[in-house]
């Protein structure tokens, strides 16, 4: 974790970032807590980037990465969070629906 904090104010001038992001996707992925303000910072700067049509390629590419990856984890994090206050109100996580069983009678 001691690898994320000085992260916040190099992200933002760095001219090659993507070893930045593929270290908050890394730390991300794993569970790390990873502090508002670089998650704040590496979004704001993937967004430079993906916008800068003078970046270079892989700059772009990982910075692509890194935008779907943070998309993805956030709504996995609302997925869990309302199926923990389904949870907790006695409703269910999943929809299903249980009907009783008939069975016809065959002479």
């Amino acid at each position: 974790m001691s690898d994320i904090e000085p992260l916040k104010d190099r992200i933002l001038t760095t001219n090659r970032p993507a070893e930045d992001l593929r270290t908050i996707m890394r730390a991300m992925r794993e569970g790390w807590a990873v502090p508002t303000d670089v998650k704040r910072a590496a979004v704001f700067r993937a967004m430079q980037i993906v916008n800068d049509p003078l970046a270079d390629m892989r700059d772009v590419q990982r910075s692509s990465e890194f935008l779907l990856a943070i998309d993805k984890h956030l709504l996995e994090s609302m997925k869990q969070e309302d199926a923990m206050q389904r949870l907790d109100s006695g409703q269910a996580t999943e929809r299903i629906e249980l009907k009783p069983i008939t069975f016809e009678r065959r002479d």
